[in-house]
């Protein structure tokens, strides 16, 4: 029972960091943006509004599902702790599918060593590594997971979510989202059934 709480507050946790990074990142930019690194702001009003939430799927419709927030995130006291996601056929349905560690490690030193070669800075930089000017496109830093398209049809009750939208959804009750990403599932290691202990052997 205690692996199985640890791997909630866990899961929430994760969700919550991703989903308030997302809410200020476009609210900074007003659009699908990039973010140049600052760190987040404090709870309460973000240029743009909030434009992203993170929490657990309660029921899914023909035509979206209703969001409960959690708790823990520290925007979801502005309005209702259910919300009504509206989804359409500009909507972007994804699962996020973690990388393993040796193919994150792989891309993060390709990525550096891009950098270190004189490549375009990262995005929100300013020029490039060499300080000289760069008129080419920013480069990304690599993502931790794979982004695979889905249907509505994919998303059940329980599921942990992120949702992103096109305005300001501090105190919406019901919106269409613009994207809705679908967490991968989070594991510790041990939770699995463990080998029982010898028992002890008597003097």
């Amino acid at each position: 029972m205690g692996n199985g709480n640890a791997l909630k507050v866990l899961a929430v946790v994760v969700l919550l960091v991703v989903s308030n990074y997302i809410s200020w990142n476009i609210g900074k930019s007003g659009g699908l943006g990039t973010s140049g690194g600052a760190a987040l702001p404090a709870p309460g009003p973000i240029p743009g509004g909030v434009r992203g939430f993170g929490g657990t799927v309660e029921n899914v419709s023909d035509s979206g599902f209703t969001l409960r927030l959690s708790a823990y995130d520290p925007f979801a006291s502005q309005g209702p702790s259910l919300r009504n996601v509206a989804v359409n056929t500009e909507t972007v349905l994804e699962r996020l599918i973690q990388k393993d560690n040796a193919t994150i490690q792989k891309e993060q030193i390709a990525f550096m060593e891009k950098i270190s070669a004189g490549g375009a800075a990262p995005a929100g930089g300013q020029g490039s590594a060499t300080g000289g000017e760069n008129q080419s496109a920013p480069l990304t830093p690599p993502e931790p997971f794979i982004r695979e398209r889905i249907s509505l049809n994919d998303i059940k009750a329980g599921d942990m979510v992120l949702v992103s939208a096109g305005e300001d959804i501090a105190t919406a009750k019901q919106f269409t989202a613009t994207r809705v990403s679908l967490q991968p599932s989070v594991s510790l290691p041990g939770t699995a059934s463990s080998p029982t202990a010898p028992a002890a052997q008597p003097n």
